[in-house]
């Protein structure tokens, strides 16, 4: 979900609004001030009296992870989030209303000033769980034929770790955002507002912190004319990984060993959330840049794999 800025109230592109919430419209007499389509779903800037609300909706099933999502970070203090009004996902029409948040993106060395409480409730489990934790989530997806890739990835990682004899070692994994980035984080008088839910799940330690550093290297990658020559070259992915290993473990204090671990485990899960979105993509240039990290992902896993067995 994108920052809506008051700059851009001006912009009410026309939507089609399904009954339920027109209704909802109509019920509440709100008016619309704002509206904008995206990947899975829309949302209406709305003025309830005085106030100011968001509304998101969508039928895409992966909506009821929105509100999934926001209970359990509510519940457990991981982020200050906005207030939730109202919300519905018992019909194939899902929404939920909430807080509007004049505010702004935070800047990207802003990470030690945003309240990250996802050290709480974590989970230890070896690397085989995990491994087969992976395999049966995405096992519906795995079985279509654009999965084939994922599959094969998972099986590089999981023969890598029975070769090195690692299968029983112990990692901590805890509940994500998933898409933990600038953008999905509103700033206002210094208090910072997470937003966007939906890609919500168990994943490793640590992967909302990497998430938030380098999500931006490789999408300027992806933007590159050179990487078509460059993502399949050894060299490329040493470099790249040996720069990431400095950035990360220098910023989060990680033993190196552990870095390894959670870092391919993380390339891991950002191909499954690139994998789901892409075809959501209308934009060409969009949907040609998600292709693009997506092999930048792919590579960097099973060229390090290669590098380091």
């Amino acid at each position: 979900m994108q920052l809506l800025n008051t700059k851009d109230n001006q912009n009410k592109n026309i939507l089609i609004i399904d009954k339920n919430i027109k209704f909802l419209l109509k019920k509440k007499n709100y008016k619309i001030i704002y509206s904008r389509e995206l990947r899975t779903s829309k949302i209406l800037l709305i003025k309830d009296g005085k106030k100011k609300k968001i509304i998101k909706f969508s039928n895409n099933k992966k909506f009821k992870n929105e509100i999934k999502g926001f209970k359990y970070f509510k519940k457990n203090n991981f982020f200050k989030l906005p207030r939730l009004f109202q919300y519905n996902i018992s019909i194939k029409s899902y929404y939920h209303v909430m807080e509007y948040i004049a505010g702004k993106k935070p800047a990207y060395f802003d990470l030690n000033r945003i309240k990250l409480n996802n050290k709480k409730n974590l989970k230890k489990i070896t690397i085989y769980r995990y491994i087969k934790l992976l395999k049966n989530t995405n096992q519906s997806n795995i079985k279509k034929k654009k999965y084939k890739q994922s599959k094969k990835i998972i099986k590089h990682i999981s023969n890598y770790f029975l070769n090195m004899n690692n299968l029983k070692n112990i990692i901590r994994v805890n509940y994500s955002h998933g898409d933990f980035v600038n953008y999905n984080i509103i700033k206002k008088n210094n208090k910072f507002y997470i937003i966007d839910y939906e890609n919500f799940k168990l994943r490793t330690v640590y992967s909302d912190q990497i998430n938030w550093i380098l999500h931006r290297i490789f999408y300027n990658l992806s933007k590159l004319n050179l990487l078509f020559f460059l993502y399949k070259k050894v060299f490329f992915h040493k470099i790249l990984f040996k720069f990431n290993k400095f950035l990360i473990s220098s910023i989060f204090k990680i033993k190196i060993n552990d870095f390894f671990i959670y870092y391919i485990f993380y390339l891991y899960e950002k191909i499954e959330v690139l994998n789901e979105n892409k075809n959501l993509i209308s934009n060409s240039l969009e949907k040609k840049r998600t292709k693009n990290m997506i092999n930048i992902y792919t590579q960097q896993i099973l060229q390090i794999l290669k590098i380091y067995e």
